[in-house]
């Protein structure tokens, strides 16, 4: 099944992707990056609500903006992108709190 995905930036190395999340709560800018960690060959995708005079990414915030569907599907399309420059890596990915780990869960076992 392919879901509808919402359209994205990214940089030359297809490791930051920029969107924005479209619903009630008007457009909210959202960033997806994929970061190396530690254990050699083994990144970390970490998205949240990107605040761009500050250029951080807020992990906690709760946006409920009736979209989650498609911005799934969107997290899930940025890794093509990623792996396409980076195709013998590993990622990693986790909510930033047990609830949001096990709705992204939800999620993606129903699509």
């Amino acid at each position: 099944m392919e879901l509808e995905s919402i359209y994205y930036k990214t940089d030359e190395q297809q490791e930051v992707f920029d969107f924005y999340s479209q619903g009630p709560k008007g457009n909210i800018h959202k960033r997806i990056a994929y970061t190396p960690t530690t254990i050699p060959n083994l990144w970390q995708l970490v998205m949240g609500d990107y605040n761009i005079k500050t250029d951080v990414i807020d992990f906690l915030n709760v946006t409920n903006n009736n979209d989650r569907d498609k911005v799934l599907a969107t997290v899930g399309s940025t890794l093509y992108s990623f792996f396409s420059k980076k195709p013998s890596v590993m990622v990693y990915a986790r909510g930033s709190t047990q609830a949001r780990t096990r709705l992204y869960q939800i999620g993606i076992n129903s699509m």
